[in-house]
């Protein structure tokens, strides 16, 4: 029989490891390797790119959730 798994609220980002909280402002951000910049690889990949091959990045709020969600260590 597994462990008994600590409740959550859903799979929130704020409650995922991947999650990094700004420090000020909403602008948090998710180091999750399944976010990947533009090439995927695998069929449950995000990609995110840019037009001008400058930058591009992505921020997420707290209550934003994925399937890709891992809990935090306690």
């Amino acid at each position: 029989m597994l462990p008994p798994l600590k409740r959550v609220d859903k799979m929130r980002c704020k409650d995922c490891k991947f999650f990094t909280r700004a420090k000020k402002g909403m602008e948090h951000s998710c180091k999750n390797p399944k976010f990947v910049y533009e090439d995927i690889e695998e069929d449950d990949q995000l990609a995110y790119w840019d037009y001008e091959s400058y930058s591009a990045g992505f921020n997420v709020g707290e209550n934003f959730g994925c399937i890709h969600f891992e809990i935090k260590a306690t």
